[in-house]
């Protein structure tokens, strides 16, 4: 496993001739491709092979989602990569908590390490990770085998003014449409998407709250501490950005983050081009939410694992008709969680894959 493709920071990619905008407004089926067709012929290919539909459960929705969202008869999970984003949110500098402040520098700097989980995990599943610094607020050099593309030093405070300008947020979705740009050019057939960073799990609750039209439970019920803290800031600043937002990137611009924004544009680039998207974790699924708001069409190519236990998650999932898989390594990072599910994946294609009949078995 490599720390990333040679020449990254040299290189910017050249979006394929057929461009997000081609995609929303040509159906999204870039090649002439219905991903309905490979859906149909997928779920025929599961009955010859059992007899009956549904009989190999998670398996079988596993694959026939495959092959639908590459398009293609003979799904597959490899070559892949795993593209985590990095940023830090303005609101944290002036929250008052008993919770010692996350470093994400540091955080970085021991997740790129050989020995850490998520490394040792890319290097046993073959993913190729990537690491993206697109807004980390602490001061400091280059940290090796980290990318370096920051857009800003961490958001403005939410509950003050608007996180991001929408110039940000469309830089911040380029570093993410190229990351997954790269990903194509290199011919992977899966991409696993992460991101965190000082405050990204109130930003992703704000946004879903946002993009659900959930209540926030008023912090009065909610006891003393963190969650009353957080709870609060994400009133305040849903209260604050009243009718500011009008579409997904403005909603991106006045709630945040930069990870956020990478990863939606990720999302985007890499489902309008056939190559599926494992989501791993909140912010991941909360970029997908709002990626779902630009092309509908992304939520054919979704998958997800490695989600908190949250109302906001289950209902973020609900919306996008997602079906998140077992819940594995509890105690882990949401990234190492995505990893530890892939083996079921590459079973369901391979199984689709090379499986016969019963009737043809020898």
């Amino acid at each position: 496993m490599s720390s990333g493709y040679p020449g990254e920071r040299l290189v910017t990619y050249s979006h394929h001739p057929h461009s997000q905008h081609h995609a929303r407004t040509h159906g999204h089926h870039h090649h002439g491709h219905d991903p309905s067709h490979f859906e149909q012929a997928a779920r025929a290919r599961w009955e010859e092979l059992t007899g009956a539909s549904d009989r190999l459960g998670w398996f079988e929705t596993l694959a026939v989602k495959l092959s639908a969202a590459q398009a293609t008869h003979t799904p597959q999970t490899q070559p892949r990569s795993l593209l985590i984003f990095a940023a830090d949110h303005g609101f944290t500098a002036s929250a008052a908590s008993d919770d010692t402040p996350y470093d994400t520098r540091q955080t970085l700097r021991q997740l790129v390490q050989e020995s850490s989980a998520v490394r040792v995990l890319s290097r046993l599943y073959g993913v190729n990770l990537r690491v993206f610094d697109v807004g980390i607020s602490t001061p400091g050099g280059a940290i090796p085998g980290v990318l370096h593309q920051p857009v800003r030093p961490g958001t403005r405070d939410f509950t003050q003014e608007a996180a991001l300008t929408i110039a940000e947020v469309k830089q911040a979705m380029k570093v993410g449409a190229d990351a997954a740009g790269k990903a194509l050019e290199h011919g992977d057939r899966l991409l696993i998407l992460n991101g965190f960073g000082q405050g990204s799990a109130t930003s992703a609750a704000a946004l879903a709250a946002w993009v659900l039209e959930y209540s926030v439970p008023d912090s009065n019920d909610r006891g003393q501490g963190r969650e009353s803290i957080e709870s609060d800031m994400i009133q305040a600043a849903l209260k604050h950005h009243g009718d500011a937002i009008r579409n997904p990137v403005s909603l991106l611009a006045c709630l945040g983050g930069l990870e956020t924004a990478a990863l939606a544009g990720a999302i985007l680039q890499a489902t309008a081009h056939h190559l599926p998207v494992w989501l791993g974790g909140l912010s991941a699924v909360t970029a997908a939410a709002v990626a779902a708001r630009i092309d509908p069409h992304v939520t054919g190519a979704l998958f997800a694992s490695g989600l908190p236990d949250t109302p906001y998650a289950a209902q973020l999932l609900n919306q996008l008709n997602l079906d998140p898989l077992p819940r594995v390594g509890s105690h882990m990072d949401e990234a190492a969680k995505a990893l530890l599910t892939l083996p079921l994946l590459d079973a369901a294609a391979a199984l689709f894959n090379g499986m016969k009949p019963a009737h043809t078995a020898v």
